[in-house]
């Protein structure tokens, strides 16, 4: 993967997790698809938590982000 490739993929990252998760993976900015993976396990861990607390909003959206993020992962393998 490239220079540019992996900003690329960190800036979708950051842009699909927030501020909050993007930066309890900044350690792996430069792996990005170790970051990738530990945020995939991150909106994991917030979809069930929404699924036992949450409202069906909070659980539409933190469904919607692990979409995004499966996705991501996805295109980021063919890198």
């Amino acid at each position: 993967m490239t220079p540019e490739q992996q900003k690329a993929l960190n800036q979708l990252i950051s842009v699909l997790v927030g501020a909050k998760t993007a930066k309890a993976t900044n350690a792996l900015i430069e792996e990005p698809q170790r970051g990738l993976q530990q945020c995939l396990e991150i909106s994991a861990a917030d979809l069930s938590t929404a699924a036992l607390m949450g409202s069906a909003q909070e659980q539409k959206q933190a469904t919607r982000k692990l979409e995004s993020l499966r996705s991501l992962k996805l295109l980021s393998e063919s890198l």
